[in-house]
């Protein structure tokens, strides 16, 4: 029987089992790909959405590979020629982000030797030769990690640690440092003797991006930390320095920005074993919820050996859907799972077995890090069998999925489909919107938008009737699409 054929059965006969219809429908596609004639690891970089199409980003050996595909898994032939752009570096790759702009450029940020580097990517797959200096934006950091990268309104951001210093690095889609960015493009805190390990970035509705990940990194017990950057450095207005503290042992695999929290995702140890755990913390001074779960605290997996929780989205029913694995020295093959809680704090043990789903034994199937949603579909993307990795297309039940976008809209005063009005969202996680006019000027942009433009630019005047084009960014997707003004 087919590999493929035969992962779809037992995942379906899983989740039969589980009785979990609720949310989670009968059809999962099983894509299982690998970079060619490579067969080292396979990482997993980042999963992303634009307009239909989705992009698997992973690194193995001294090649860094951006896999296209549709919503049916089938390779994206548009994209590249056959769905796959290769680059081989001149260094083995460790450390490794990938980020898009709304124009469906990529940008690789590699990090060898202390220099970060960034290459630009078109969609159709060649690579800028005018970006930064000759093609690549490069810059001095020291050794250590990248947490990761963003692309905002034509601003690219990188973070991370090296030592005992944390930084962040900002520029243009272009390649130049942003000079109104700390100094010169670079903001940075040095401990005197603490070392800062951070490893996951997130961005709130404002644009204000965070970093999560350790402090005290070589002693035992080590805490977790929050840095917060805005437009211009380290945010000082969220803590001392832009860096909160958080006294806990518990291991942060990601970091997530949803309705106005942030929601740590990782493990903790405990009674001998390693236990999946979220904690929700308040995205505007970084303190915990206490409210939420146990002293801010929700316990999500199963009693196994080693239980770990990677990522967390938004249903449309205001509950999270939270994506794990779990693994035994009995019974090594890791097995993905699904765990569905409140906003404050509690399991949905109507949910499959006792709050939770969990897929079939795949051989090896390691750390489902990265998910992202898109219309009724949730996709997660992990690494398979070592030397592979896996995507999984599953139909979930009801997300906060793809905007309905009006045709037009005729701000007249009248009352009466007076503004731009996109439906099915949920305007607290982060969006923006950009219109711009048949020349391609830019005459609108919020970046919070919350249904509230009646067909004026940026300095509140009225644009004139007529046919625009817009992007809207949500859900780690942008849309595209004309919208007609008309006032007669």
């Amino acid at each position: 029987m087919n590999l493929l054929k035969a992962i779809g059965i037992l995942f379906l006969a899983s989740v039969a089992c589980a009785q979990s219809y609720e949310v989670l429908s009968s059809r999962v596609t099983t894509v299982v790909d690998s970079i060619p004639n490579n067969n080292n690891f396979h990482t997993p970089i980042k999963l992303i959405s634009y307009q239909d199409d989705f992009y698997a980003s992973l690194y193995a050996g001294n090649q860094l590979a951006i896999f296209s595909y549709k919503k049916d898994g089938t390779r994206n032939t548009e994209f590249s020629g056959d769905g796959l752009w290769v680059k081989t570096f001149p260094f083995t790759l460790s450390e490794v982000q990938v980020a898009m702009d709304e124009a469906g450029n990529f940008y690789l940020a590699t990090l060898n030797a202390g220099v970060l580097r960034i290459n630009k990517v078109s969609l159709s797959g060649v690579e800028s030769t005018t970006f930064g200096s000759s093609g690549v934006f490069s810059f001095t950091v020291g050794n250590g990690r990248i947490a990761g990268m963003t692309c905002r309104s034509n601003k690219i951001i990188v973070g991370g640690s090296s030592g005992t210093a944390l930084y962040g690095l900002q520029l243009s889609t272009e390649g130049a440092a942003d000079q109104n960015f700390g100094s010169s493009g670079y903001a940075t805190y040095v401990y005197a003797n603490d070392s800062p390990v951070l490893s996951s970035m997130t961005e709130d509705a404002s644009g204000h991006v965070y970093l999560a990940g350790l402090i005290n990194y070589f002693s035992f017990g080590s805490d977790r930390m929050i840095v917060r950057f805005n437009q211009t450095g380290l945010d000082t207005t969220f803590a001392p320095n832009g860096i909160k503290i958080i006294s806990t042992t518990n291991t942060i695999n990601n970091v997530r920005y949803l309705n106005n929290k942030l929601w740590f995702c990782g493990s903790r140890f405990a009674s001998g074993s390693d236990q999946a755990v979220i904690m929700a913390i308040n995205a505007s001074n970084g303190n915990s919820i206490t409210n939420f779960g146990t002293n801010g605290e929700l316990v999500v997996g199963k009693n196994n050996l080693y239980d770990y929780l990677n990522d967390v989205v938004r249903l449309k029913d205001g509950t999270l859907l939270g994506i794990g694995y779990s693994w035994s020295f009995f019974n090594y093959n890791e097995d993905p799972y699904f765990v569905k809680f409140t906003e404050d704090g509690k399991l949905i043990t109507t949910f499959g077995d006792s709050g939770q789903v969990r897929l079939p034994s795949f051989p090896a199937a390691e750390r489902y890090t990265k998910a992202i949603v898109s219309g009724s579909q949730l996709i997660s993307l992990g690494r398979y069998n070592f030397n592979k990795f896996i995507v999984l297309f599953t139909e979930v039940f009801p997300l906060d999925g793809k905007p309905d976008f009006p045709t037009g809209f005729s701000p007249n005063g009248d009352f009466k489909n007076d503004v731009f009005e996109i439906k099915d969202i949920d305007f607290a996680d982060r969006n923006e919107l950009k219109v711009y006019d048949r020349t391609g000027n830019l005459v609108y942009q919020s970046k919070n938008y919350q249904n509230n433009w009646d067909g004026t630019n940026n300095n509140g005047n009225p644009l004139v009737d007529g046919t625009y084009y817009f992007v809207f960014f949500y859900n780690d997707t942008y849309f595209k699409n004309y919208v007609e003004i008309r006032r007669k």
